[in-house]
């Protein structure tokens, strides 16, 4: 019918306007999808407040904790651990009913936090590291590291805590 007019469409309206799809590889569809699907961590924020970390110093963070890990389970403890997703009792107490949140020992709530660094079974293994190393060891240590700068030493410092918040959270 003369009144039909069909078209075989090649643009596509995109966020950044109309563009042609003809010759786009996969790689173009997927940074598409993922740059209408990412969302940015909200616990940066909380994290940014409670430990005074401008926001430039976010990529550095995440290269020095995660990229630059040679361990790759050390990387995924510390992305679940700066993303507050870490399982621990507070964390399965929202789904469970019947779980208590409390830490068994200090009767506190057990929040990442707590059981990796505050509870009264760790503090000494804290206390231990840091007179080893000639450091006082923070709760700011253990989640970003020492991010300052980037060598050799602060790798193995980084990768050091991580290990040892690993191995706390493990057992």
């Amino acid at each position: 019918s003369k009144f039909i007019n069909i078209h075989y469409r090649d643009n596509f309206l995109f966020s950044s306007g109309y563009t042609s799809v003809v010759d786009k590889k996969c790689n173009f569809f997927y940074e598409k999808l993922v740059s209408r699907k990412f969302i940015k961590p909200c616990y940066q924020t909380v994290l940014r407040r409670e430990l005074n970390i401008e926001q430039t110093q976010w990529k550095h963070i995440y290269q020095c904790k995660i990229c630059d890990m040679p361990d790759k389970r050390l990387a995924e403890f510390n992305y679940k651990l700066l993303n507050n997703i870490l399982c621990n009792k507070a964390f399965l107490s929202k789904w469970k009913q019947d779980t208590h949140s409390q830490c068994n020992i200090c009767l506190i709530n057990e929040s990442s936090k707590h059981l990796i660094f505050e509870c009264e079974n760790v503090t000494e293994i804290w206390n231990a590291l840091g007179t080893f190393l000639k450091t006082n060891i923070k709760w700011k240590h253990v989640i970003v590291g020492f991010n300052y700068e980037s060598n050799r030493k602060v790798i193995t410092l980084n990768s050091l805590i991580s290990y040892v918040a690993y191995r706390i959270y493990k057992y």
